[in-house]
């Protein structure tokens, strides 16, 4: 299996992407790290900072970004190897389509989920016999 780092602009790791074979077909991964959205969370508590903590906010937002996603891969592969789930029942919203440059959750997300089974039925009528 090869594993590869991304990059930002600003040269931060920001995800992986690695290749599984399922029924003899290579099939991409790709793994976000969302280092903003961390960082933002991170600021929200600071009211007044002091000269040099929103660098440091930064830094450590990298970290634990990155840190989030190891552990949840980790536990994901601690499931697969104990026969819990099958490894494209875990990576499958990341399977990546190199062709649109998107992930498989990401092409739903821009489809409003329109093609799960009752993605178009409204509550109303789900709730019907």
């Amino acid at each position: 299996m090869h594993i590869s780092r991304w990059y930002d602009e600003k040269k931060r790791v920001v995800g992986f992407s690695f290749r599984l074979l399922h029924d003899e077909r290579p099939l991409d991964f790709k793994l976000p790290s969302n280092i903003e959205q961390c960082e933002r969370l991170m600021r929200q508590g600071i009211s007044r900072p002091r000269p040099g903590t929103l660098e440091r906010i930064g830094q450590q937002a990298e970290r634990t970004a990155w840190k989030l996603l190891h552990d949840w891969v980790s536990v994901q592969v601690s499931m697969i190897l104990m026969g819990q789930v099958k490894t494209t029942e875990v990576f499958l919203p990341y399977w990546y389509d190199s062709a649109a440059g998107k992930t498989l959750y990401q092409v739903l997300e821009d489809r409003g989920f329109k093609q799960l089974p009752g993605a178009g039925e409204t509550t109303a009528r789900k709730g019907q016999a």
